[in-house]
Formats: C-alpha cells, sequence, structure tokens
C-alpha cells in the first residue's frame, strides 16, 4: 500500500449541510402553493395495452400484387425480344413460316413484319403466363 494516501474517513470535516436549509424542501414543505394559470400542467392519463395485438413485421409491409408480377414478367421478355441477335432470330423464323413479304428488300423488317413481331412477342407472353404460376412467384 502506498504511504502518501489518504482514507476518506481521515479528512477533517467542517460543516455537515443539513437539506433543511434547501430553498426545494421549504416549497415541498409548504402547503399553500401559488400555481401560475399560465403554466401548463401535463395531466395524467393512464394507459392500457391491449394484449392482443397482431404486430406485423417490416418484411410484410409490401406484398408484390398478381399484376405487379405480370408487368416485370413482361418487361422482362421485352428486353429479351428488344435485343437485334434475338429479334433477327425470330423474324427469320417468321419469314420462313409466313413468307418473305415480312422483310424489305434491304433486309429490315416491313409494316406487316413488325406487326407479325408483334403478335408473336404478345403469343409469347401468353404461353409464359400459362406455364408459370404467377400467384406463386415471390419476390
Amino acid at each position: 500500500m502506498e504511504t502518501h494516501t489518504t482514507n476518506i474517513s481521515e479528512l477533517p470535516t467542517d460543516h455537515t449541510p443539513s437539506s433543511v436549509d434547501l430553498p426545494e424542501h421549504a416549497i415541498r414543505s409548504s402547503s399553500n402553493h401559488v400555481i401560475d394559470e399560465q403554466i401548463y400542467q401535463p395531466v395524467k392519463q393512464n394507459v392500457n395495452f391491449n394484449p392482443n395485438v397482431n404486430v406485423r413485421m417490416a418484411t410484410d409491409s409490401y406484398v408484390l400484387k398478381d399484376t405487379n408480377k405480370m408487368i416485370i414478367l413482361a418487361t422482362l421478355v421485352f428486353i429479351l425480344f428488344n435485343e437485334p441477335l434475338i429479334r433477327n432470330y425470330i423474324m427469320n423464323i417468321l419469314v420462313v413460316i409466313f413468307g418473305g413479304m415480312l422483310k424489305t428488300p434491304t433486309g429490315t423488317s416491313s409494316k406487316v413484319g413488325t406487326i407479325f413481331y408483334g403478335v408473336t412477342y404478345a403469343l409469347c407472353i401468353y404461353i409464359v403466363t400459362l406455364m408459370i404460376d404467377i400467384p406463386s412467384i415471390s419476390f
């Protein structure tokens, strides 16, 4: 143990403060309080909690509807059909099936070809929706 330390009980005490002289004690002990009417006094309210409250988790806050899932699926198929390589491949298949009227002599698709391509896109989406169970897809 160190020799230059002092225990707290060895310290000299000159005056012991009493709590009777404090102003807070005088205010609490007086019975004639004057409350200012302009100061807001909070009203005590009893709060009761219902034990049968359904608690929703944060993951259940947004559920995709079937129409939103269908829009996402149609967007993905559209992006797939919009790729030039896939577009040319599908147009070549359509030219073989329906004839040369779907393409112009320069190799681009004609107006009739664009209509057939749109119908093929719609048919593809229809087949995909028949094969995939949309309500069971979860994101």
